[in-house]
């Protein structure tokens, strides 16, 4: 196994990002009771052959407020949909080919009225006001 170097704030973060991005494939492999083998950041799991992919996303902690931004290559904005289930924001989208899944747990249970949107060549940002 090969051990990463941590040469800065920058690479603990990333390094941070990976772990929580591979233990929620996990999660989500266990709930989708999915044992399928995933490649990548995608796995074809659909009998109609739509590409299941966990987007590239960041997330902000800007002291007041929250900011997540995720990429969504090849997805109109019409096909973007936000859900709020407890402390659990879920991000799904749905093009012709991709099928794009995220569920982020915040550390509090966000108020629809605190969260703006935006959506512009295929970056989604949310944020939410805490």
């Amino acid at each position: 196994m090969k051990r990463k170097e941590c040469n800065g704030s920058n690479n603990i973060k990333s390094l941070i990002r990976n772990r929580d991005e591979f233990m929620n494939m996990i999660l989500d492999m266990i709930e989708n009771d999915n044992h399928k083998s995933h490649t990548g950041s995608s796995a074809n799991v659909s009998e109609n052959s739509k590409e299941i992919i966990d987007p590239i996303t960041h997330i902000f902690d800007e002291g007041d407020k929250i900011i997540i931004v995720v990429e969504l290559p090849g997805i109109e904005e019409e096909n973007v949909n936000l859900e709020i289930d407890g402390n659990d924001l879920i991000i799904t989208a749905e093009g012709s080919e991709k099928h794009y899944y995220k569920k982020i747990t915040l550390r509090h249970i966000p108020v629809l009225e605190n969260i703006s949107k935006n959506y512009h060549n295929s970056i989604y940002s949310i944020e939410i006001k805490k």
